[in-house]
């Protein structure tokens, strides 16, 4: 099943209720639209906007989700999640840590995606 670039955005924004208002909308927007341009660059075709399939879905979720993360750090937005055991709290440096985690999940997520980004040939000579 494919998706939008907007459904997946969605998808992130409900995923942090306490996201401010500066990070939400064209801003959310055009965060989402670059983790497709850096999974698209990876596997070496284009992917459009209005017809995401599902093999390439979890890692621009989980860049977009990284993404807002770094960008709320430091601003002082508070907010608690939990992921099953993981959990992060209003308190310390939580946008770094939960950023952390969703770039390291993206970066596993890559690993599972047809790399075509690269071509070898053998020099004669």
């Amino acid at each position: 099943m494919t998706t939008t670039t907007g459904s997946i955005a969605d998808k992130v924004w409900r995923a942090f209720p306490d996201m401010p208002k500066t990070l939400s909308g064209a801003a959310l927007n055009d965060m989402v639209e670059d983790a497709k341009i850096d999974v698209q660059n990876y596997v070496g075709i284009t992917i459009s906007s209005n017809a995401i399939e599902e093999e390439y879905q979890p890692v621009i979720t989980s860049l977009a989700k990284g993404q807002i993360c770094s960008s709320m750090s430091g601003k002082g937005v508070g907010f608690d999640f939990n992921i099953t055991e993981f959990k992060i709290n209003k308190t310390g440096n939580a946008h770094e840590n939960l950023a952390r985690f969703y770039f390291a999940d993206a970066a596993s997520k890559f690993k599972r995606l047809p790399f075509s980004g690269f071509s070898f040939k053998k020099a004669n000579g």
